[in-house]
């Protein structure tokens, strides 16, 4: 019974700052903003967990930030004071942690354009990690924490790409007039997987290539018959196995849409 109770906290530690004395997470009055703009915590920012399990990653909560972290045991709400900002047609804000616990990645148009934003989860400064001028629709971490992997349309179409964190190089891993997107890392760190479409958005292929950039693409498996609208997000990440022998992707050629 321990984790309905936790969600029953969680919930009720987001509304008690309005219900006692009119005092925010932070022990400060709120402001009129602040008291309209109280939101669902279901919905937009889907809840993660922390690297180290302490704490949840929530968004929607109460005015003022779009993301906040509650305690896994229940109790009060932290603003992490970050605005999203509004996010174009077929993407989203995607908040990630990085799996060695020091960031916290999201997608944010606040400055232009779509572009990676990191901020450090030790001293809370933040800084934009991409400068492309494009739209971004999707990216992972690499297993070490170091480098994020990208889809990127700076050119028109998107095309795969990496960035180190939080040193901002990047590197151009494809360059194809297709639809590439949705790129996730094998275990060891040293390729990156990702689909490409047709033109049509049709017919997709899951390809690996190094993550350093070097050699030439292998393509490991291809699907047909897979109207994608949803530029890559219908068909979304194929996953690699822990011990890097075996591929999950999503496929259509049974009629309906499962795993294979």
């Amino acid at each position: 019974m321990r984790h309905p109770l936790v969600s029953l906290a969680a919930l009720g530690a987001l509304l008690s700052p309005l219900l006692n004395a009119g005092t925010g997470a932070q022990g400060q009055p709120l402001s009129a903003s602040d008291v309209t703009s109280v939101r669902s915590i279901v919905g937009g920012v889907a809840p993660q967990w922390s690297p180290d399990g302490a704490r949840l990653l929530i968004g929607g909560a109460l005015g003022g930030s779009d993301l906040w972290t509650v305690p896994a045991a229940g109790g009060l709400p932290t603003s992490l004071d970050i605005q999203l900002g509004e996010i174009a047609f077929l993407q989203s804000h995607q908040p990630k942690y990085a799996p060695n616990g020091q960031w916290l990645s999201y997608i944010s148009n606040r400055n232009g354009p779509a572009e990676l934003f990191v901020r450090s989860l030790r001293d809370g400064t933040e800084m934009q990690l991409t400068n492309l001028g494009g739209r971004i629709n999707s990216y992972s971490w690499s297993p070490d924490g170091n480098s994020i992997a990208f889809a990127g349309d700076k050119f028109g179409h998107f095309d795969v790409y990496t960035v180190t964190v939080p040193g901002k190089a990047v590197v151009r891993l494809t360059n194809d007039t297709r639809y590439e997107v949705f790129p996730t890392w094998t275990p060891d760190g040293k390729r990156v997987v990702y689909a490409r479409m047709d033109e049509r958005w049709l017919e997709h292929e899951v390809l690996e290539r190094s993550a350093a950039g070097d050699g030439q693409p292998r393509t490991i498996v291809k699907d047909v018959d897979f109207f994608d609208y949803q530029a890559g997000g219908n068909f979304g990440y194929s996953l690699v196995s822990p011990d890097g022998s075996t591929l999950l992707f999503r496929s259509h050629r049974s009629g309906w849409i499962n795993y294979w």
